[in-house]
């Protein structure tokens, strides 16, 4: 016979397990596809902004960066812009494909500031950047305004798919984890 004190634990631990299922993300959506919404920003002044599909699906960036050799003509460089609510932690940031024969320059900008650069190419797919950025800077808070540039100036047309996931905690989660720690401290 399962003692009281040990079903506490067994229900708390099933429904911890839950929640974390809950949190995950179970699937993506295209926010931006420049074959059918048209070519990315590029310029920094002027990002091209783009929603989180929703809070539990990755949002994905089908585009192309490079096609001129000259910065100031043809798709040298992709900007675009998202918000990670003030409450939310970006979580992942990452190249899902890349297809170029060099590597691009990838910026990662929070509030209009720099706050990473790296090159990126094809042995850089399914890295997730917010790793980085957190060994690069471990007291920042993930939140905010977020400016990614992508620059290539080779003549031939660079093919990515870039995807992004921010995690918000919801106010259902934050009061069961209360409740749980209500009831075992009620039980000693």
């Amino acid at each position: 016979m399962i003692q009281a004190k040990h079903k506490t634990v067994i229900v708390f631990g099933v429904l911890g397990l839950v929640i974390l299922a809950w949190q995950c993300p179970v699937s993506a959506a295209v926010v931006w596809d420049e074959t059918t919404n048209g070519d990315l920003s590029n310029f920094i002044a002027s990002p091209t902004h783009l929603p989180f599909s929703s809070e539990l699906e990755n949002s994905i960036v089908n585009a192309s960066v490079g096609g001129s050799s000259d910065p100031n003509i043809g798709d040298g460089y992709d900007v675009l812009e998202f918000v990670v609510a003030i409450e939310g932690r970006l979580k992942e940031l990452r190249f899902d494909s890349y297809n170029g024969i060099s590597d691009s320059n990838f910026d990662i900008y929070l509030f209009g500031s720099l706050l990473y650069s790296t090159t990126v190419s094809s042995t850089d797919v399914d890295r997730n950047y917010v790793e980085d950025i957190k060994d690069a800077n471990p007291s920042t808070i993930l939140s905010g305004f977020f400016t990614i540039q992508i620059a290539n100036f080779i003549s031939i047309p660079h093919p990515y798919s870039m995807s992004y996931l921010a995690t918000v905690p919801e106010p259902s989660t934050l009061l069961l984890a209360c409740l749980a720690g209500c009831a075992l401290l009620r039980r000693r």
